[in-house]
């Protein structure tokens, strides 16, 4: 499945309003506003990347001068320490989207990730996937069940 720029867009802007970063005060006091900066993004660990596309959103939401250069394509396997992309601009805005960036990054590659090392269990038996998301809200019944 291929998301969608728009897809993008929403999540980017629901989690940018979430994190209310917009106006970080200790980011405007403490950095100066003309510091131009190249920011590493960098693997912490084994894995595949996902969610690139939505880094490129976040600083495209935010400064549409900031430049993302990926190192990487989502899908690719990383070692710890492999560039995932370069971010260039002005520094207020790379600091300003970083923990959006970094948690679009973080969960979407831990959710590739974790899906390649099924697809490699599975290995060459036949298998095949099911929609794993209800077609309408189901009724709980407890805190932690559901009822079918």
């Amino acid at each position: 499945m291929q998301l969608t720029t728009e897809t993008v867009r929403t999540a980017v802007l629901a989690a940018l309003a979430e994190d209310q970063s917009a106006d970080d005060v200790t980011t405007r006091w403490s950095v100066p506003a003309a510091l131009q900066v190249e920011a590493t993004m960098i693997a912490k660990q084994p894995g595949r990347v996902g969610g690139l596309p939505a880094v490129q959103g976040v600083y495209a939401a935010i400064d549409p001068t900031v430049t993302m250069r990926p190192a990487v394509a989502d899908g690719d396997s990383v070692l710890p320490g492999q560039p995932l992309a370069w971010i260039t601009g002005a520094a207020h805005s790379i600091i300003t989207g970083e923990r959006v960036a970094l948690n679009f990054v973080q969960r979407m590659s831990g959710i590739a990730t974790l899906t390649s090392a099924f697809v490699a269990a599975i290995g060459a038996r036949p298998a095949r996937s099911g929609c794993s998301t209800p077609a309408r809200p189901r009724p709980v019944s407890g805190p932690w069940t559901s009822t079918p």
